[in-house]
């Protein structure tokens, strides 16, 4: 997404979702499917996940261990598509979310959905004005008002 601002997470904040996302069904659910890679601030950050969607889109479902993350960058060092380092940051960063202590799911999801929600609303906006302009269905940008309007939400 040239030209957005990444999210303006904490650090801290920004390990444990994405910890959080590569390990949790119920929180890749709610909100962690949702987080954008390329708006994360840490390069690990978008590593894992860009892991993490892989994964999801081979399960149906977010992964639940961290170990299915780690070893899908490491089928992709394989591939020539990830290098060590890339693992050895991405294991660190996992390692550094669990040694800060978790949050439970619904607090963080209830911390993030927010952002998450705003930037969903934001490109659906700016998808309207361009259908809108072109005389094109506009459709597509309800569902994705529905979609955001209901993110955080179990369902």
């Amino acid at each position: 997404m040239p030209g957005v601002d990444p999210y303006n997470l904490d650090p801290a904040f920004e390990r444990a979702v994405v910890t959080m996302a590569c390990s949790k069904p119920r929180f890749w659910g709610l909100v962690g499917h949702a987080v954008e890679p390329e708006l994360v601030a840490l390069p690990a950050a978008r590593d894992a996940l860009l892991a993490a969607r892989a994964v999801a889109r081979d399960l149906g479902r977010g992964p639940d261990s961290l170990l299915v993350v780690l070893q899908r960058l490491r089928r992709w060092l394989e591939e020539g598509k990830a290098t060590h380092e890339q693992i050895v940051a991405v294991s660190d960063l996992f390692d550094a979310a669990q040694d800060a202590g978790l949050p439970t799911e619904d607090s963080a999801a209830s911390e993030v959905a927010p952002v998450l929600r705003y930037r969903m609303q934001h490109e659906a906006v700016k998808s309207m004005i361009d259908n809108f302009a072109k005389r094109g269905d506009l459709a597509g940008v309800a569902s994705a008002i529905t979609k955001a309007a209901a993110l955080g939400t179990a369902s």
